[in-house]
């Protein structure tokens, strides 16, 4: 009680102006992060899929189903074939991935001489490098397949290719709704800056 008796006999003289103005400022303060935080965030994340063309000159199963794939994963455009004709394609952003699969893919596949499929992309461009590392999935996850089940025909790999690489991933976003506990922790340092501020002051008060 004491206390409370200092603090009533003190205040009214010396800081009373201060602790009215300081009043109005957390209240105004909580109700701007009261009313913001009810406000469900927008999901920062879009998944895109890119543009790309296939020069398919190989023409067999092997060829086909990565084809087949590359299509489902991205925007299929058609462009001419011709060299300056993809270039343009490349430059004015029709496309952003060209992929060409080699005559001879499919026979070559197993052997250390492989014919690997070219890539021509848009530079520095992020989406064409993630559909690149997901052909190159493809193709690691066929190549097992093939070494392990010999035996077995190149349109059986291709679905249990795609059957072990389709798993999706659920992504969830934390916002302020989801967890009272997150509004909690937020308002608090909100205010924390303000109320250490204010004690620094009042500590450093030559009155």
């Amino acid at each position: 009680m004491q206390v409370f008796k200092a603090f009533s006999k003190i205040v009214p003289k010396k800081f009373l102006g201060v602790f009215i103005i300081y009043t109005i400022i957390f209240v105004g303060l909580a109700t701007f992060f009261s009313k913001s935080g009810l406000t469900p965030l927008e999901d920062a994340f879009e998944l895109s899929k890119v543009k790309v063309s296939v020069i398919n000159q190989d023409n067999t199963a092997l060829a086909n189903g990565l084809e087949n794939y590359i299509n489902e994963i991205a925007r299929p455009v058609e462009i001419e074939l011709a060299e300056e004709s993809i270039k343009d394609a490349l430059f004015f952003r029709q496309t952003e991935l060209v992929v060409t699969i080699p005559k001879g893919f499919q026979e070559s596949f197993t052997l250390a001489n492989d014919k690997n499929i070219k890539t021509m992309s848009v530079p520095d461009s992020i989406s064409s490098a993630y559909a690149k590392t997901l052909i190159n999935r493809y193709l690691n996850t066929t190549r097992i397949y093939i070494t392990a089940y010999p035996e077995i025909s190149f349109e059986e790999v291709h679905k249990k290719v795609l059957t072990d690489i389709s798993t999706e991933v659920n992504v969830s976003f934390l916002d302020k709704i989801a967890s009272n506990n997150m509004s909690t922790l937020n308002l608090y340092f909100n205010f924390l800056a303000y109320i250490l501020n204010f004690r620094t002051n009042k500590v450093g008060d030559p009155r």
